[in-house]
């Protein structure tokens, strides 16, 4: 049949680090078995870790970005921010003063590599090191110091690969909530390029994180001088762009409708 697929392996091959006997097709791709022959005898994630840790939170409430930032609280860093290998700090939402004093270990740090393991577990990216300090990072990214930063470099190439990303989505378990155990992705299999390239991929990863930071400040540059130009840098709506309604008046009349509401239409 069109579009199926069959892999047909030794016994042995099957379960070679397979420790939990998994037999779903999704572990048994061709791409996935492939990726798999050609580096399982690579050294492995584990190798280039110096510290690691997955916060798991409890009762932690997430505060709005206009509260926190005028009581000046920790930002908490979620995998929405993150576009994969970068780390979108704008949109940014807080924590209380007193989730800061409980997850010490949530703390951000410059340079570490952050893989999303709860959730979709697809995103990655590098911390910065001109991030904000006073951050807590979500449960649902794996945090990981490497112990040269060379090494975060290579793993967060590999792991953008298509073989990296197989050898990732591998792993994941519950398929509806996809998440990935501490020692599964310890065991991600990582190429081994030579001291020569090693450097040579760090130094583009390492670009490419500045020329972001540059685009950006380019961009807002730009959005200033657009609104300079226009006339508008003090410009203000002249009617709120929110507004409430009495749900006895929205029963009254039949309408839900946000337009219906509009203080100027009243």
């Amino acid at each position: 049949m069109e579009g199926l697929e069959i892999s047909i392996l030794a016994r042995s091959e099957a379960l070679e680090e397979n420790t939990t006997k998994r037999l779903d097709p999704e572990y048994f791709r061709k791409s996935v078995i492939e990726a798999f022959r050609r580096l399982k005898d690579c050294p492995r994630l584990e190798t280039y870790v110096k510290a690691g840790y997955r916060v798991v939170y409890e009762s932690t409430k997430v505060i709005e970005q206009e509260i926190g930032k005028a009581e000046g609280l920790p930002l908490f860093l979620q995998s929405a921010d993150i576009t994969t290998p970068f780390i979108n700090r704008e949109g940014m939402a807080y924590v209380s003063e007193d989730d800061w004093d409980r997850y010490p270990k949530g703390r951000i740090v410059p340079g570490e590599l952050l893989i999303e393991v709860k959730g979709k577990a697809e995103k990655v990216a590098v911390v910065p090191d001109d991030f904000p300090m006073k951050t807590l990072v979500t449960g649902t990214c794996y945090k990981l110091e490497t112990h040269e930063p060379w090494q975060r470099s290579v793993i967060l190439s590999h792991l953008l690969s298509s073989f990296g990303t197989v050898l990732k989505d591998r792993l994941k378990t519950n398929l509806l909530v996809a998440y990935i155990a501490k020692g599964d992705l310890y065991r991600i299999p990582i190429p081994k390029f030579g001291n020569a390239l090693n450097i040579e991929i760090h130094n583009f990863v390492e670009g490419s994180l500045k020329l972001r930071n540059e685009i950006i400040d380019k961009q807002n540059a730009a959005e200033i001088l657009l609104v300079s130009a226009l006339g508008l840098a003090d410009w203000t709506p002249p009617e709120p762009l929110t507004y409430a309604a009495k749900a006895s008046v929205a029963l009254a009349v039949g309408r839900l409708d946000a337009q219906y509401f509009m203080p100027a239409k009243e």
